[in-house]
C-alpha cells in the first residue's frame, strides 16, 4: 500500500471546485450541481460518502475518520483523501490498511503529523505550506476537510452544498443526503462545528482568495450567508 502526501502537484488544477457534504440539499440540487460541473469544468470533492447513487460523480472523496472509512470505502469509485490521524481511530490499524490496500484508486494523506496531538484546529487561518502540505493531522469534520483540501486545486470559486446541519436548534440529530437520520450523542458537538466553520474554515478559504458560493435555497448551519460573504447563485 502506498499512500501519497497530498500536494499541489498531485491534485487536479481548476478554477472551480465543488464541495459536497452529507446533507439533503445535495440530493435536492443534484441537477444544478451537475450543470455547475459542466459549466465550469469543476473538480468535485465528496465528504465521506459516494454520491453515485444520486447521479453525482466525485473526483475525490475525503474520509474524515476510521469509522466512515470502514463504512463507505467499498462504495467509493474515485481517488480517496484521508487525514493523517485516520490510523489511530476506532479500528485496529491493520484492518484499516487492508481496506486501503484493496482500494483500486489512488489514496492521498492530507495533513502532516507535525502536531499529532491536534484534534481541532485553533481559531484563525489554517496554514498551507509552499508545497501544499497542511500542518494539521486532523481537519475537523469531513465537510470542513473537503473545503481545505480543495484549496490545493488553486480554485477561484467554491460551490458548497450539503452543509445543512440540523433542522432545529437542539443539535441532537440531522438528516443525511440519502434520507437517514444521524443522531449526535452531545448536543453541543454540532455547535462546535458551526463555530469552527465561521472562525476557521471561511476565513481560510477567503484568505486564499476563493469565493464561496451556494444556491439560494441551500442553508449552511442556519447561518446568515450574506454576513459570511457567501455568494448566492
Amino acid at each position: 500500500m502506498k499512500i501519497r502526501t497530498l500536494k499541489y502537484s498531485r491534485i487536479k488544477q481548476s478554477e472551480a471546485v465543488i464541495v459536497l457534504c452529507g446533507g439533503p440539499s445535495v440530493t435536492n440540487n443534484a441537477d444544478r450541481i451537475n450543470e455547475y460541473v459542466r459549466k465550469y469544468n469543476a473538480v468535485v470533492f465528496g465528504s465521506n460518502y459516494s454520491f453515485d447513487c444520486i447521479g453525482i460523480k466525485s473526483d475525490y472523496t475525503y474520509i474524515a475518520n476510521d469509522f466512515k472509512l470502514h463504512e463507505n470505502i467499498k462504495k467509493i469509485n474515485n481517488e480517496v483523501i484521508i487525514p493523517a490521524k485516520v490510523f489511530s481511530g476506532e479500528f485496529p490499524p491493520e484492518d484499516t490498511r487492508k481496506l486501503l490496500k484493496a482500494h483500486p484508486y489512488k489514496i492521498y494523506q492530507a495533513g502532516i503529523k507535525a502536531n499529532p496531538t491536534t484534534y481541532t484546529i485553533k481559531k484563525g487561518i489554517v496554514k498551507i505550506l509552499s508545497d501544499g502540505q497542511i500542518q494539521y493531522s486532523r481537519l475537523s469534520s469531513a465537510g470542513h476537510g473537503c473545503m481545505l483540501v480543495s484549496l490545493l486545486c488553486r480554485p477561484q470559486r467554491m460551490l458548497l452544498v450539503g452543509l445543512d446541519g440540523p433542522t432545529d436548534n437542539t443539535f441532537k440529530e440531522k438528516i443525511m443526503f440519502d434520507g437517514r437520520v444521524q443522531k449526535y450523542g452531545k448536543p453541543q458537538k454540532h455547535e462546535n462545528f458551526k463555530n469552527h466553520f465561521v472562525n476557521v474554515i471561511v476565513p481560510t478559504v477567503q484568505h486564499h482568495v476563493v469565493q464561496i458560493e451556494t444556491f439560494e435555497d441551500v442553508g449552511i448551519y442556519q447561518l446568515d450567508k450574506n454576513k459570511l460573504g457567501i455568494n448566492i447563485i
